[in-house]
């Protein structure tokens, strides 16, 4: 289970990402649809640590994912 919690990023003072809580069961499939700059490639690199957060907690299968990332992959556009 992917876990997010309060999630925030912000780029020289400008909010990407404010609030994003979200929870993911296993098996589950989500997609994440929004207008070109809405955050969403931000909120992805957000969740993984590519991109540092002002707030918020992301866990995977009840633990830090920071903690797991060799359990993780991803594959962008």
């Amino acid at each position: 289970m992917l876990e997010v919690k309060n999630l925030a990023v912000n780029y020289r003072g400008v909010t990407a990402v404010e609030d994003v809580s979200f929870r993911s069961l296993p098996g589950q499939i989500v997609g994440v649809i929004g207008p070109n700059g809405a955050g969403k490639s931000t909120m992805v690199k957000a969740i993984l640590g590519l991109v540092p957060t002002t707030s918020g907690v992301v866990k995977f299968r009840s633990r830090a994912l920071k903690q797991q990332l060799s359990s993780v992959a991803y594959v962008p556009q």
